[in-house]
């Protein structure tokens, strides 16, 4: 194991690269947010101003576009296909752990619901959103929406949970409050660490999104609470998740070899014990435990154990910190109750918006219609421009016209100017020709512009129950192709980052659950109780299925366009049952935590 020091600036220096690597993307999430979510369409806002023909449009198309999407992604919490790992585990097993699993994101209290919904609507607006899934001592699996530019991964790296992808790093600005508590719970906190209040220079709107976001571990309910005190200062960490230790010089080389067949034996996956092969007997003995056959190894691949994971390697330093003190150093489920369990995933879940073959993530919503909404705001403007200020040419004998003091007649600009005339016959000289208000070009622009906001979907159309009527699957098709059911492929991906989600969660149960009673509504309506612990549960696979109101709101939405196209035929949606689950957690951990 390298020195404490060495591994102190190995990690800052894979921070940094990835930091400064990432650092365009980042600079831009920010604006984006404030581009779409705030509406700061101009530069400099003019703000409220007396002079009526200055005027500021922002249109909200965009930001309706997205309301679309959210709302039908977020119309329903997922729903969970399971299955376990190991294809011996018991099954009672596996269903208490698929209940244990739909209980953390169905409990309210968890807040899944709004940290899934930050994160949509990060992806959507500036192109990702992230959450981390951490362990509380206190409330078990805990969810946290967490900055995208605050969440690193290895420079170059496309997708975070892909194999080839070694670490992923995550900024976190904690209060020396924080770090206090950490110490007493196992952290090698150096005595003389000091605040770095450090915060990185991204691009932001003026409303400074960042300066609002709560700092991890940071205790914002307490008396007296001051986001500026300086005896509670803000010091930068690093908490970094490798797949593999960095710094085990020991390369691990699996040979494809085979065994002398005087080494072949059986093993129990389940319990791991072995049996020596007898070659004049080379029926497969049964497990005492499953009565499974037993597996019979003759190579050294297949010494392998493929259902369990890597303990990984876990550090959290202070990148800033003189003393170059590594804070803490261990596995991904260092302190478990139940040692033998393991993360299958880093503990984090990162939605994108669309999708670039060579980049991390592609562009967002935002940025694909921005100029849409400068045109929309630039023609508005233009509009309004014309028609209030719409000029005019006003004949009159010269110094006919007068004011009421006398003077010479000046328009106003108020809605009704008096002129006062001595002579009659001037009266009658006096001709005014009102200029076109607008150009007539402008109203088929406007048009233009509402076919190209329609063309992408915006439009929230709903129907009473009595107005629905179904329609034909190849209709339902063709509106996904055109646009108007926008969701399909974001979805997608939602549904892939909760499998990975839950898994995590899951295996975090496993390793430091204490006793726990899981109560749950059988299909009779009667309720169930079972107590349980982290060492009762398997590892499962995970798989985010269709929900009912999910198709649903695919029918409801093609069947009411169908309507005003004249389609209607039979497409019903199946039902789907749904679980309710009750649980409080109990056990302590070293782990890092929403402290």
């Amino acid at each position: 194991m390298a020195s404490e020091q060495k591994a102190h600036d190995r990690l800052t220096r894979s921070w940094q690269n990835a930091y400064r690597f990432w650092q365009p993307r980042n600079d831009l999430y920010g604006r984006l947010l404030a581009f779409c979510l705030d509406l700061e369409h101009y530069r400099t806002s003019e703000g409220f101003t007396k002079d009526k023909r200055r005027i500021q449009p922002t249109t909200q198309r965009q930001l309706n576009l997205i309301r679309h999407k959210a709302s039908l992604m977020l119309r329903q919490l997922p729903e969970f296909d399971t299955h376990p790992v190991q294809p011996t585990a018991d099954m009672n097993a596996a269903e208490i752990s698929g209940r244990v699993l739909r209980n953390i994101f169905h409990d309210p209290l968890k807040c899944y619901h709004d940290v899934r919904s930050r994160m949509v609507w990060s992806a959507l607006a500036g192109g990702r959103g992230t959450i981390a899934i951490d362990w509380d001592a206190k409330y078990g699996v805990v969810f946290r929406f967490v900055d995208p530019r605050y969440l690193h991964i290895a420079p170059g790296s496309t997708f975070m949970h892909s194999p080839l992808n070694p670490y992923v790093i995550e900024q976190v600005p904690m209060r020396m409050s924080a770090l206090e508590r950490m110490r007493k719970r196992g952290w090698n906190v150096p005595k003389g660490i000091k605040p770095d209040n450090w915060k990185p220079d991204h691009g932001d709107g003026s409303q400074k999104d960042t300066s609002r976001i709560d700092t991890y571990g940071a205790d914002t309910n307490r008396e007296g609470f001051d986001a500026m005190d300086p005896d509670d200062g803000i010091v930068t960490v690093l908490k970094c998740y490798y797949r593999d230790d960095p710094f085990d010089r020991s390369t691990k080389r699996v040979t494809e070899d085979d065994l002398p067949e005087e080494a072949w034996y059986w093993i129990d996956d389940d319990t791991q014990q072995r049996q020596p092969f007898d070659p004049t007997n080379p029926i497969p003995p049964a497990s005492e435990q499953t009565g499974r056959p037993l597996r019979l190894i003759t190579s050294k691949s297949l010494e392998i154990n493929h259902y369990e994971y890597p303990d990984g390697y876990f550090a959290v330093i202070a990148p800033f910190d003189g003393t170059k003190t590594v804070l803490f150093e261990g596995g991904w489920t260092e302190g478990a109750l139940f040692p033998d369990a393991h993360l299958s995933a880093f503990p984090y879940m990162e939605l994108g918006c669309y999708k670039h073959p060579l980049r991390r993530d592609g562009i967002s919503d935002t940025e694909a219609t921005k100029t849409l909404t400068i045109v929309d705001n630039s023609t508005f403007r233009s509009t309004w421009e014309q028609m209030s200020l719409a000029g005019g040419i006003l004949m009159s004998k010269a110094g006919a016209l007068k004011d009421s003091e006398g003077n010479q007649f000046k328009f106003t600009g108020a809605p009704l100017d008096l002129a006062w005339v001595d002579d009659p016959m001037s009266a009658e000289m006096t001709k005014f020709f009102q200029a076109p208000g607008m150009n007539p070009q402008m109203p088929g622009m406007r048009n233009m512009i509402e076919q190209q906001w329609q063309h992408i979907g915006t439009g929230d159309i709903a129907l009473g129950p009595d107005r629905s009527k179904d329609i034909a699957v190849g209709t339902v098709n063709a509106l996904q192709q055109q646009g108007d059911l926008p969701v399909q492929l974001h979805m997608q991906d939602l549904s892939l980052q909760e499998s990975i989600g839950a898994r995590v969660a899951l295996d975090l149960c496993r390793a430091y659950m204490g006793d726990q009673v899981v109560s749950w509504i059988t299909d009779s309506g009667d309720a169930a109780y079972a107590t349980v612990r982290g060492s009762d549960l398997t590892p499962m696979n995970v798989v985010v299925s269709a929900n009912r109101d999910w198709r649903q709101q695919d029918v409801d939405r093609a069947q009411a366009i169908a309507q005003f196209i004249g389609q209607s035929q039979g497409m019903a949606p199946r039902d789907r049952k749904s679980t309710r689950l009750n649980s409080s957690h109990v056990s302590e951990s070293r782990m890092p935590s929403s402290a």
